[in-house]
């Protein structure tokens, strides 16, 4: 069948079509083995009555010409038509589009209704072929109820893509009507096939598709032909960005005694933030900068340099890198804005300035960065002052803006106490990327955690591949920004019209195994949660809280966020019975406020909480404390916390003051807080989906589909 699909794809090409007709389009689908109607095609008023009669009655006629893509819309279709009908329905046809290039009018067998779905695939800026899936008729014109991943895609994630639609139930069966969703995920997997086997193919829209409780028929299709321009690939062969991280000896271009300028924060931060290499200031102009001799060029130091942090302005940056490269360096961190960023003049500075990176071996960050940090070692490429650097963790970032070296990286200061292993800053990313940066992260042995900001990917594919491997060892949160622009302007099918890249985005982060948020506000609780905590076993979850209303909004949080409220054994109710008011019901969320009043804070706290994590039946616990002056705020057992190996989130609300010194006590003991029930919950709801994540991949399960 190959060669027929080629022969029709040539065929179009020749007549500078840009889609196939639907007898074309059918042809090839039964020949991947995907059922279609029946179909003839005539060119006369007699051959259209005999064809009718060779598929038998009730018979469509369907208009077919190169220059007529939506049929039904320019009236080029005729439906449900008898013996008596087809001649008149012929001619009205041919006589409406006798000023077109009508090649003859398709007869086809008049489908028996089933539950509409539609089929599509599209092509994608960032991440190339995508497939979709949904249900048809209203469901996709109004609701949009659909479902994307990137092709190619597994049996799982065609699976998925069913499940994850609003309209599933009705495909499992709903009053009397159902689907054969096994016909239906083969449908899926033969069209990204297609789509893998033949790159010319841009679009498919099947649609609709009738699912019936035995098989699937695709009544209409259409396949819009593009030839695929080369995705933008890193040409650059893997090489370790040691030097990157750990450089023994840092070149400093743009050094400054000067305070607050950038060459002098990054010399600054470098001497007193405990970074034990070498540092060597380079200026032409100085002969010591900080106690340090200056160098008027890298190439001119007397010693070994790993990597160089340039903060010249943009147009001394190629001289710049000439010297790096005479002077064998390993890697350079470009800081100055003034590249692609800003102009055209930009754009070829930066062009430059790569060009002699490749050549010479030298891995480039930036330009238009922050740049690095080693919470480790302690090196920093950072413009900004640093006073102090966090504690030496388990949490690294990668930022696409200097952003997080700059107000984030103080607001994780001055609030959190989680630690940081690295942080990769990288701008304009004319070299290092996101993948490249992964990959380095995923043999980091310090760094257990990895949250993104993203605006957007170079190479999409290469991306998911290497995110999907070091998320099935390492939980991996995304941020991505700049999803809102459609992604398919002026488009030819429903596929197209409806795969806007937020839709696609999330597509590929479930199928690579990546968590999505949507602020740095719920990446910093996400990351928090994963910083501190063990993975759940499950989604079973039980929750304190002191007051009947944070029950209530806990309770729609756990829904929500579609976690399991834990029913409690008869043990768990019997120990929490014995310090409530017989008046009070036991139930999931637990009110406490009547123990407290019963039995005091420290009772009521540690009798619950024992017995909750006692219940083989409650996977995690959420404990909400409040902190006020005049009352006791509760300080929980952290030895049964730990023994317990369950993941404990607290939630602390109250005075400004005793909120601070409570979270700092909790927190140094390795348990997250937050400031609202909802936010510990929506933190929960990423461990436990990691949790399941790592349970789906199996350890054997090939990764190299991206390639």
């Amino acid at each position: 069948m190959g060669d027929s699909i080629e022969k029709i794809i040539a065929c179009a090409c020749r007549e500078q079509r840009v889609y196939l007709l639907e007898h074309e389009c059918k042809t090839i689908l039964r020949g991947i083995g995907v059922a279609t109607t029946n179909w003839l095609v005539a060119k006369s008023e007699e051959e259209v009555v005999s064809m009718s009669e060779a598929i038998g009655y009730p018979v469509v006629l369907k208009i077919l010409s190169p220059e007529i893509i939506h049929k039904s819309d320019a009236g080029g279709v005729k439906l449900n038509l008898g013996r008596e009908e087809v001649r008149g329905a012929y001619n009205e046809l041919v006589a409406r589009f006798k000023d077109r290039h009508v090649i003859g009018v398709s007869v086809q067998e008049m489908a028996r209704p089933g539950l509409e779905v539609i089929v599509g695939a599209t092509r994608d800026a960032t991440f190339g072929p995508v497939l979709m899936f949904g249900l048809g008729g209203v469901f996709v014109e109004v609701l949009k109820d659909v479902s994307f991943r990137v092709i190619p895609v597994t049996e799982g994630d065609a699976q998925e893509m069913m499940e994850e639609i609003r309209g599933y139930q009705l495909l499992q069966g709903y009053r009397g009507q159902s689907a054969d969703v096994a016909s239906l995920r083969d449908i899926l997997l033969k069209v990204s096939d297609l789509v893998t086997a033949y790159p010319a193919i841009k679009e498919v829209d099947l649609n609709p598709v009738f699912a019936y409780p035995q098989g699937s028929l695709v009544v209409d299709a259409r396949i819009i032909l593009e030839e695929a321009t080369p995705r933008k690939t890193t040409t650059v062969p893997k090489t370790d960005l040691t030097a990157v991280f750990e450089p023994r000896s840092v070149a400093v271009v743009g050094a400054s005694a000067t305070p607050h300028k950038a060459g002098f924060n990054i010399l600054h931060n470098l001497l007193t933030l405990g970074y034990e290499g070498e540092v060597y200031p380079v200026n032409p102009k100085a002969g010591e900068i900080l106690g340090l001799k200056a160098y008027p060029a890298v190439d001119q130091i007397p010693h070994q340099v790993e990597t160089a942090i340039i903060a010249t302005p943009a147009r001394a940056a190629v001289d710049v890198m000439k010297s790096c490269a005479r002077k064998g360096v390993k890697a350079v961190i470009i800081i100055s804005s003034g590249f692609s960023e800003g102009s055209e003049e930009g754009r070829q500075l930066e062009g430059e300035v790569l060009a002699i990176a490749r050549q010479a071996g030298i891995r480039l960050v930036g330009p238009n960065t922050t740049g690095i940090l080693n919470g480790e070692n302690r090196f920093t490429s950072s413009f900004l002052p640093i006073v102090k650097l966090p504690p030496s963790g388990n949490v690294a970032f990668i930022a696409q803006t200097g952003l997080f070296l700059g107000i984030l990286f103080e607001h994780i200061l001055c609030s959190e106490h989680f630690g940081i292993s690295k942080v990769a800053g990288l701008g304009n990313k004319a070299d290092v990327d996101d993948a490249d940066i992964l990959e380095y992260l995923a043999g980091d042995a310090q760094t257990e955690v990895v949250a993104m900001y993203i605006e957007g990917l170079g190479d999409g594919r290469r991306f998911l591949k290497v995110a999907s491997e070091i998320a099935r060892e390492k939980p991996l949160v995304v941020f991505k920004a700049g999803t809102t622009e459609a992604g398919a302007e002026a488009a030819l099918s429903h596929t197209a019209s409806l795969a806007g890249r937020a839709e696609v985005f999330e597509a590929a982060c479930k199928q690579a195994g990546l968590l999505r948020v949507h602020s740095f506000e719920e990446m910093l609780d996400a990351v928090k949660a994963f910083a501190f905590l063990p993975l759940p076993s499950g989604n079973r979850v039980a929750v304190i809280h002191y007051t009947g209303a944070g029950c209530v909004i806990a309770a729609d949080a756990c829904q929500q966020e579609r976690l399991e409220l834990a029913e409690f054994s008869p043990a768990t109710v019997e120990a929490l019975r014995e310090i409530t008011p017989a008046w009070h019901r036991v139930r999931n969320p637990v009110d406490l406020w009547p123990a407290i009043e019963r039995n005091w804070v420290e009772t009521a706290y540690g009798v619950a909480i024992e017995a909750l994590l006692r219940d083989e039946g409650v996977d995690a616990l959420i404990v909400n404390l409040f902190a006020m002056p005049g009352w006791e705020t509760y300080t929980p057992d952290f030895d049964l916390l730990r023994a317990s190996a369950k993941p404990v989130l607290f939630c602390v609300e109250g005075n400004d003051d005793r909120m601070r010194e409570t979270v700092a006590k909790i927190e140094g003991q390795g348990f997250p807080v937050y400031s609202q029930v909802n936010r510990a919950i929506f933190a929960l709801s990423h461990l436990s989906q990691y949790s399941r994540l790592r349970k789906k991949f199996s350890p054997l399960e090939c990764t190299s589909v991206w390639d």
